[in-house]
């Protein structure tokens, strides 16, 4: 049963993740091609709700894994979400 919680939770973090990708794409596709690669396209797309809401998504996503992320002992650092990582002490060898 822990299991299937666990799975609903990654699904649910997943998704949200991903609407806040489509929604934060589609608010800076929005802007005259003129602004990209400039600072000024951040003011501009910190004044759109929807922009802001693709934020909002994307991080209730990484929180919404976290919890699954210590549970599971995610072992790959790169395949999860920065919340999920752990700082170490340890020096790479080879």
């Amino acid at each position: 049963m822990d299991l299937d919680v666990d799975y609903a939770t990654t699904l649910v973090a997943a998704v949200l993740l991903g609407i806040g990708f489509v929604l934060q794409q589609y608010s800076a596709e929005q802007e005259p091609e003129s602004r990209f690669l400039s600072l000024r396209i951040l003011t501009d797309l910190l004044g759109k709700p929807r922009w802001l809401l693709g934020i909002a998504c994307m991080v209730a996503g990484y929180l919404r894994s976290k919890p699954t992320c210590r549970r599971r002992g995610v072992p790959a650092r790169i395949a999860a979400p920065p919340s999920c990582w752990r700082p170490t002490r340890r020096t790479l060898t080879r």
